[in-house]
């Protein structure tokens, strides 16, 4: 069953989180942190790869000490990097340390290239996924701070108890992250909050398959997996956040939208359409969101540290107009 309250990010208008990789030093993450906060965005969150970019948890905590207010997510951990035994404690912790600011999220893993690097097996997707229900079971059993048991086929918990607890008193809000369907339709049975993604599922990043699965027509099949998921739990379907992929703020958005829909396989019609990409002017950027809120529900977006500022008009015209 979901843990949790969802973080109500949007408060009720589109919102953005702004994903971040690295910086120099210190004190450059720090600026950065508050200068996200300052711009209004809602919340900052990590990725999880083994390429140049923080270590996740530890970068979180960083951005907990710089901030007040964002929420501090992640999109999202690889399960199997981390024994949820071992998450459990380094969530609660920072999310103490925050305030009670933590969305934990999680995925099956995905990136051929982390595993390979790594040594690590790199499972079928079935596998992968069993071992992420298993430890969503985990993570909230341990999140009660009461003593916990579990007996799966991935893992073995004996009577521990977690320390310290969540600040929230029904534990931390739980996101899901995926592109297809098994995993979609699992978030929908077991989030608070879902991520779309792209398919992901060749491993490889910018394969073709995975570009195919941002058009509008792919987007209302991860929703109908989503529902499907959540009604088979016999639950609401929970929120969705859509993570973007290309932002430019343009006069020449058809020009635009045929350089940038190369890249993806898509024609300039079918890039615009996309919930993953944001092309226009300001005013134009800000239409396609509220008709996209209006069409799909979509109300929480996250977006890449290369376009904070950029993006930065849309997310004040957004608020303004709430």
């Amino acid at each position: 069953m979901p843990g949790g309250s969802a973080p109500d990010e949007s408060t009720h208008r589109v919102a953005f989180t702004a994903q971040l990789l690295s910086t120099p030093s210190a004190a450059a993450w720090r600026t950065t942190c508050r200068e996200v906060e300052q711009l209004g965005y809602v919340g900052i969150s990590v990725s999880d790869h083994f390429g140049a970019q923080f270590a996740p948890v530890i970068a979180l905590a960083a951005a907990a000490s710089a901030t007040e207010r964002v929420t501090l997510g992640f999109n999202v951990l690889a399960n199997d990097f981390r024994h949820p035994a071992l998450l459990a404690k380094e969530l609660t912790t920072l999310d103490v340390l925050s305030d009670g600011r933590v969305l934990a999220g999680l995925g099956a893993g995905w990136m051929h290239a982390d595993y390979v690097e790594t040594g690590m097996a790199f499972d079928k997707a079935s596998v992968r996924i069993g071992r992420l229900i298993e430890a969503v079971s985990v993570l909230r059993g341990l999140w009660t701070g009461e003593p916990f048991s579990f007996a799966g086929e991935h893992y073995r918990i004996a009577g521990l108890v977690n320390r310290p607890r969540p600040v929230r008193s029904g534990g931390l809000p739980l996101l899901l992250g995926g592109g297809a369907e098994r995993m979609l339709t699992t978030a929908g049975a077991l989030a608070d909050v879902v991520g779309i993604a792209l398919d992901n599922r060749s491993g490889l990043a910018g394969a073709p398959a995975a570009s195919a699965s941002s058009t509008a027509a792919s987007t209302r099949d991860k929703l109908t997996w989503i529902r499907a998921g959540a009604a088979a739990a016999g639950r609401p379907m929970p929120p969705v956040s859509v993570r973007v992929l290309t932002v430019q703020i343009t006069n020449q958005r058809r020009r635009a939208a045929t350089e940038l829909g190369r890249a993806f396989g898509l024609d300039a019609a079918s890039l615009l359409e996309s919930p993953h990409a944001l092309v226009g002017t300001t005013e134009q950027i800000v239409d396609d969101l509220l008709a996209r809120r209006a069409d799909y529900g979509f109300d929480r977006y996250v977006v890449s540290q290369a376009v904070v500022h950029d993006l930065a008009p849309v997310v004040a015209a957004l608020a303004a107009a709430s």
